[in-house]
């Protein structure tokens, strides 16, 4: 029984996970989707001008940039933030990687640290430290 209640949470999670990056997805791709319909619309048809369908300024000089690139770049930075938050196989993974960053980090300076003291002492020059 318990094992079957830990599978159906497993299961409900698993989906949900699946439901909030598909709805993310669909929020930030839906205005691009529109927009590949307004430029398939004006260069299909030749009745359809650029300037009536693209009709205020910012629509007709930066709507593609402003949609196609904050939308796709908007989901590819959350993405990894949902990962964290839904995953914690991979926050954990990511705060191994943290932690051993930092450590391999603090060996290196202290080598760097150590060989610039063999460097000054090999010249003659002393340690201010000591």
């Amino acid at each position: 029984n318990s094992k079957i209640s830990k599978a159906v949470v497993s299961t409900q999670s698993t989906g949900n996970t699946i439901l909030l990056f598909t709805a993310l997805y669909i929020l930030f791709n839906i205005p691009v989707l529109v927009l590949c319909v307004l430029y398939t619309r004006v260069f299909v048809n030749e009745d359809v001008k650029y300037s009536e369908v693209f009709n205020n300024r910012f629509l007709y000089w930066y709507s593609w940039n402003s949609i196609y690139i904050l939308g796709v770049t908007l989901n590819a930075t959350l993405n990894p933030l949902l990962y964290l938050w839904r995953m914690k196989k991979f926050k954990t993974f990511v705060i191994s990687l943290r932690k051993s960053s930092i450590s391999q980090d603090n060996v290196a300076m202290s080598h760097v640290s150590s060989n610039r003291h063999t460097v000054l002492n090999s010249r003659g020059q002393t340690d201010s430290a000591g």
